[in-house]
């Protein structure tokens, strides 16, 4: 929040300084105009660079004066008073005191703005105390000056003029400052009558009671000490104001104890204490503990009391040296456990050490030699077997735990405070591998704290099955950069751990061990145990790339680990430190690259993959093409030399660049054919005498991609017809076939081509269709004489026929039709694009007389188009076509779409009523029987024959009637296809 504040600020000083320049520079440069008008060119020019870089260097200034000032700006700017003030207010750090303020002039030095600036900044207090910086004699009747001072330094009250510290406002700054405890002190410089002010007299002991003392004996003293509340709670309540506990009136001082013990808290000696207070056990014993120092001014015979001295102690304030006295008189205070404990905690480490082994002195024989001459008894530490004594004496000095009972050596508590960065080893050797099973968090403190030194020697000291079970051990272990003790832990925590965790484990363990506190000998450098582990660092590289710069060296050129460090993000880096003959032996790792690569880097790997293996690698170059990238020239040099496959990738990858293909390619036709099936865009690159050819414009035509147009009005006026043909799209089938062929005629050729299959099938076909069975009666033959030759003559002569008129069938009638689909929704996105231009052009124009007959030709074009569309979307199957002959309508397929079409919306389907499809079902085998029956006695005269159908062909005519089986499938197979037309007629009965 800092920074940023600064840098706003510093960016608006620049501004502000860069404007003001910028006017002066103005100036100057009209009135040099005026004198001297055959130099405009040169004055303006150098007073422009001039105010440039003294802007430059105001800027360096604000951002940074400690290290710009000296280096950066010339000797004049060090003197100029914009510099000096923008290095106090804008810049967070100061050059040094003999290159700031010592060189400034006296002139500058005492400057009001200068002294101001040095006032507002937020380390003037710091910079006072370590630059001397006094108020000038020349300011101190200045009240603006002042007050700034007396803001920040409470003392500068006593420099100002006899006006000044009569001045409400300044001497209020100064009593009531905040700045290293307050300045209500400072009330002794103020003015009598602000001395003597109730409100001025008050702020002041609000910041030090002991201001009560400044204020003259009169009617605002008498005020005041004659205030019970505002004497206990202001005056005696703050630092140093005890001893004014002496200015109180009498009547107060009498019997009021509270206010008393509020004075000796704050300062109060003893000695001023009335007789009978002091003289008091139980009021020295209140006294003792809200000030325990009062106990070193207790006479001889009070500090030999027991109970004063034990308060003395165990208050919270309590220091060593009182400690000390209070024992030296009170020497059986040592077996005092309440008194041990505090001492514990608040004592001398010194003074606890003693006190603990003068318990634990041997005691020798008496010098009497009785009875007990051979009974030396070893008088231990009275409170050893205490916890909470224990506990408190070892955190201050872990040799203390040799005093402790056996019973408490062994407890966790115990162990675990006794665990010191010194103490981890040994104390670890001593504790039970049974005690640290129970208790893993011992072995874990040790290996947090333990000195790097002693790091090495703990695992021998804890048991191997707690580092497989204990999670918290390991973590630690690691931390500390101990070498790693199990590589299955490593395996797992690769495959399973938290990236985190991975990262602190592999960082940790490279960390380089610094010297210990002694400079030791052991400083080692200790890397990753399994950097040379091919298993474990391909597992962690998998995790994240970065750590490929953890594996050896070896690794690090073993194609497995460049592998799986390719990323998205890290395959450019990767690919630049890959040697070349590292990516020859291995263009797996290039290639890997260029499929994985991100799009806005793909274009710097080729100048890292050596230009031989684009041309020897056929893997890399088609990785490199299905990216999308421009073909290389090594690439080209391959398709010169006619490689099929590489060219079929670039006509489906990258089409617009296919007239990089060799010349042999482009004129082989069934090359051609080929590649028009991956994007039938590459016509324009075949050769003419291809694209010549009529079925190679349906191809090119069926595989040619259909682009999507919007659906809205594409703007309004000229806005909108520029915005739809100012451009021509590179990829629109119109383009493509520009100077090729016409498309319209194209059109229609597809047109008759799909006719006439319609009419060989449906119409030809159904009639001269004859039984397959022999000896059949003569009235289910076929009324052609020379057909009625046998099923294979029959068949023979059909596909002579079929031949000789060029009905397509097979993949050739697939290519048609899906020529057909893609001229008509080319033809819909070419009226969709022409309807929304002529809107947007104007509007009005259907409106005039003169442009009815386009509207209405428009509305025919229309009109043609939703007829189309409707036919596309309810196909004439065979059994529609077979009805129709029969003189059946099927309302089930031919509704009246003017009631439920319209220009803009596709025909909705018709609700199925419940049992609607069983019902229905039943109705159309009636119809359909009638109209076999019907056709088939117009076209040869007899009677239907009664054998039951086939149930697979039954199948394959429905889902093709109710467009559920699409023309490609039904019309791939040209065996199943015959076999259904010659058995159309035959089966009557469905």
């Amino acid at each position: 929040m800092t920074s940023t504040t600064a840098t706003t600020t510093n960016a608006s000083a620049a501004a502000a300084a860069v404007s003001t320049m910028d006017e002066t520079n103005s100036n100057s440069n009209s009135s040099d105009t005026t004198l001297q008008p055959s130099n405009v060119g040169t004055t303006t020019s150098t007073t422009t660079n001039n105010g440039s870089s003294r802007n430059n260097a105001l800027l360096l200034v604000s951002q940074n004066a400690r290290i710009h000032w000296t280096k950066t700006l010339l000797e004049e700017w060090q003197v100029d008073k914009e510099f000096v003030l923008t290095a106090l207010k804008h810049s967070l750090t100061l050059p040094d005191k003999s290159d700031f303020e010592r060189k400034l002039p006296q002139s500058l030095r005492f400057d009001k703005d200068v002294v101001l600036a040095f006032c507002q900044r937020d380390d003037f207090y710091d910079l006072y105390k370590s630059r001397h910086l006094f108020v000038p004699g020349c300011l101190t009747n200045d009240k603006d000056v002042m007050l700034a001072y007396c803001q920040k330094i409470p003392r500068s009250l006593q420099e100002c003029s006899e006006e000044l510290c009569d001045s409400e406002e300044i001497v209020h700054a100064a009593i009531s400052s905040s700045v290293k405890g307050g300045g209500g002190l400072e009330l002794q410089y103020a003015s009598l009558r602000l001395q003597e002010d109730l409100d001025t007299v008050i702020q002041a002991c609000q910041s030090n009671g002991s201001a009560l003392a400044f204020c003259p004996p009169g009617k605002t003293r008498d005020v005041l000490v004659h205030d019970r509340d505002f004497m206990l709670n202001t005056v005696l309540a703050n630092p140093g104001g005890g001893p004014m506990w002496k200015l109180l009136a009498p009547s107060l001082k009498e019997d009021d104890e509270e206010l008393l013990l509020m004075a000796l808290r704050h300062g109060l000696l003893l000695r001023d204490v009335p007789n009978e207070y002091r003289t008091s056990l139980e009021f020295l014993i209140r006294a003792v503990q809200v000030n325990p120092s009062l106990y070193l001014e207790l006479p001889k015979n009070w500090r030999t009391n027991e109970e004063l001295s034990i308060q003395a102690i165990l208050s919270p304030t309590s220091t060593p040296e009182i400690h000390i006295h209070a024992i030296q008189q009170c020497p059986h205070l040592q077996q005092n456990r309440n008194v041990i404990l505090q001492i514990a905690k608040q004592g001398s480490l010194e003074y606890l050490q003693e006190l603990v082994e003068s318990s634990t002195t041997t005691t020798s024989n008496n010098n009497n030699n009785n009875h007990h001459n051979n009974n030396n008894n070893n008088t231990s530490f009275p409170y050893s077997d205490d916890l909470e004594v224990m506990k408190l004496i070892i955190q201050r000095d872990i040799k203390f735990l040799s005093h402790a009972s056996r019973r408490l050596q062994r407890m966790p508590e115990i162990i675990l405070v006794s665990i010191t960065p010194a103490s981890a080893w040994n104390t670890l050797k001593v504790v039970p591998w049974s005690i640290q099973r129970r208790h893993p968090e011992i072995p874990t403190r040790a290996v947090q704290v333990s000195l790097y030194r002693n790091l090495r020697y703990l695992p021998s000291h804890i048991p191997d099955d707690l580092w497989r079970r204990n999670r918290d051990l390991g973590v630690a272990w690691i931390r500390r950069g101990g070498r790693i003790l199990n590589r299955n832990v490593i395996l797992q925590i690769a495959k399973q751990g938290s990236l985190d965790d991975l990262q602190e484990l592999v960082e940790s363990s490279i960390t380089t061990t610094t010297s210990n506190n002694n400079n030791n000998h052991d400083n080692n450098n200790t890397n990753f145990p399994y950097s040379d582990d091919l298993e474990v660092m391909t597992l962690i590289i998998q995790r994240d790339s970065k750590f490929l710069s953890h594996a050896s060296i070896r690794l690090q050129h073993m194609p497995e680990i460049i592998l799986v460090s390719i990323t998205p993000a890290s395959a450019w880096n990767t690919l630049k430190v890959v040697p070349w003959s590292i990516q020859r032996r291995h263009p797996e790792i290039p290639t890997r690259a260029v499929q994985v690569s991100l799009y806005r880097n793909l274009r710097y790997l080729p100048s890292h993959i050596p230009d031989d293996l684009w041309t020897h690698n056929r893997d890399l170059c088609v990785a490199w093409i299905r990216r999308g990238g421009q073909i290389l020239d090594s690439i080209e040099q391959r398709l010169q030399l006619g490689d099929r496959l590489l060219a079929l990738e670039v006509a489906k990858y990258n089409w617009s660049e296919f007239n990089r293909v060799s010349e042999d390619l482009l004129q082989d036709r069934d090359f051609i054919v080929q590649a028009l099936e991956q994007n039938g865009r590459i016509l324009r690159f075949a050769h003419e005498s291809i694209t010549r050819d009529v079925n190679v414009q349906i191809a090119a035509v069926a595989y040619h991609p259909v682009q999507a147009t919007s659906g809205g009005s594409g703007g309004s006026g000229a806005a909108g017809m520029a915005s739809t043909t100012t451009t021509t799209d590179s990829g629109s089938l119109a383009y493509t076939f520009r100077g090729i062929c016409n498309l319209s005629e194209l059109q229609e050729h597809v047109q008759m081509k799909l006719d006439l299959h319609s009419s060989f099938v449906l119409d030809f076909l159904r009639g001269i269709a004859i039984s397959p069975h022999p000896n059949v009666a003569p009235n289910l033959r076929s009324q052609l004489i020379m057909l009625d030759r046998g099923v294979e003559t029959s068949q023979a002569f059909r596909e002579l026929i079929a031949n000789y008129l060029g009905v397509p069938t097979g993949r050739h009638l697939k290519l048609l039709r899906m020529a057909f689909g893609t001229l008509l929704l080319e033809h819909e996105s070419t009226t969709t694009t022409i309807r929304n231009t002529t809107i947007g052009v104007n509007s009005q124009a259907a409106e005039r007389p003169e442009n009815e007959a386009a509207v209405a030709a428009a509305a025919a074009a229309r009109e043609r188009q939703r007829q189309l569309q409707h036919q596309r979307q309810h196909p004439r199957g065979l059994l529609d076509l077979a009805m129709a002959a029969a003189g059946v309508v099927n309302h089930h397929h031919h509704h009246n779409i003017d009631e439920n079409e319209n220009d803009d919306h596709p025909p909705r389907r018709r609700r199925r009523e419940p049992g609607h499809g069983y019902h229905e079902y039943r109705r159309r085998q009636r119809m359909i029987r009638a109209a076999t029956a019907a056709g088939a006695a117009a076209a040869g005269g007899h009677r239907p024959d009664r054998r039951r159908p086939d149930r697979r062909l039954f199948l394959i005519l429905d889902h093709h009637n109710n467009g559920l089986l699409p023309d490609e499938m039904m019309m791939e197979d040209r065996d199943l296809e015959m076999e259904l037309l010659e058995n159309l007629s035959l089966h009557s009965s469905l």
